[in-house]
């Protein structure tokens, strides 16, 4: 009993369901490698939000106002996710206007994880170019006063942008700083496309030393092949405040995330996100395939 009183069922409910669907698959599955399985479904295929540790949010209202589980649009499965963000939401002390699902603690890549990650994001037809910053996904390290370590942004004029900092980021207040960390940023792809599905595969080799990778690819599902629009190696890719063999390990965010100075009610879609261990364990099908990509 005492077990069951200690349980921290909030931070492990996704391992929980991990362990659930392995326990279900047929025999002939389990006998597969566990590198080509999943280590992490986070799809919505629940019907709900309970694969996902948390959900930041506007608490002064209902959950329901910012979160819905939906039918259509859908990138995978049955269901995807609905997240509005309006005037004002913000989760309690923090900054900007959020409405963010994250997975933490047990979850937090480590020194030497190696992982391939995918999902898709739609943003609707009647989508607006954000006012300032917009993050709709992020790598968020556990340092206050210092911004993610791998982003994924729309700019204020409606392009797609994916922003790295990473290493020895002493000095530095959310991404200003005169040290020593390694900075880069990427325009993708020009303007949103809207209404239509953009899918998203990420690499990452994790590490404070200069021996990590991290790579970005990117198509909308109209087209029939991935485009790498990043390509990083051998560069730390965790976050370290002088000690480079004490890195801070970071936790994922699948978000909707904005600036204060946006006033307009704003609507995006998630659906499908995945993480694994090799490239073949995030794939379904066709869909997260990266056989082949473009090089261009």
């Amino acid at each position: 009993m005492d077990f069951i009183k200690n349980f921290n069922f909030e931070h492990t409910r996704s391992s929980i369901y991990a362990v659930v669907i392995t326990l279900m698959l047929p025999a002939s599955l389990n006998a597969v490698s566990a590198k080509e399985i999943p280590t992490f479904m986070g799809g919505f295929e629940t019907g709900d939000d309970y694969q996902w540790d948390q959900f930041h949010y506007n608490e002064q209202f209902d959950k329901s106002r910012q979160f819905s589980v939906v039918t259509s649009p859908v990138r995978h499965g049955k269901y995807a996710a609905k997240l509005t963000v309006n005037d004002g939401d913000v989760f309690r002390q923090t900054g900007g206007e959020r409405a963010d699902f994250l997975r933490s603690g047990l979850h937090d890549e480590k020194e030497g994880d190696e992982y391939w990650y995918a999902w898709s994001t739609f943003f609707p037809s009647d989508w607006q170019a954000p006012k300032d910053w917009f993050v709709f996904a992020d790598w968020h390290s556990s340092y206050d006063e210092v911004c993610q370590l791998l982003q994924f942004e729309v700019t204020p004029d409606n392009a797609l942008l994916v922003k790295v900092m990473t290493g020895n980021v002493s000095g530095y207040q959310c991404f200003e700083g005169s040290g020593t960390a390694f900075k880069t940023s990427e325009v993708f792809d020009r303007k949103v496309n809207k209404n239509t599905w953009n899918d998203f595969i990420v690499h990452v080799k994790w590490t404070a030393h200069a021996t990590g990778v991290i790579e970005v690819f990117h198509k909308t599902e109209e087209q029939e092949t991935f485009k790498k629009v990043l390509n990083l190696r051998n560069i730390p890719t965790l976050q370290y405040q002088s000690d480079r063999n004490n890195p801070a390990m970071p936790y994922f965010k699948l978000a909707h995330y904005r600036s204060k100075l946006n006033t307009h009610t704003s609507t995006l879609y998630h659906d499908g996100f995945r993480q694994g261990k090799t490239r073949q364990s995030i794939t379904s099908g066709e869909l997260y395939s990266l056989e082949p990509y473009r090089k261009d």
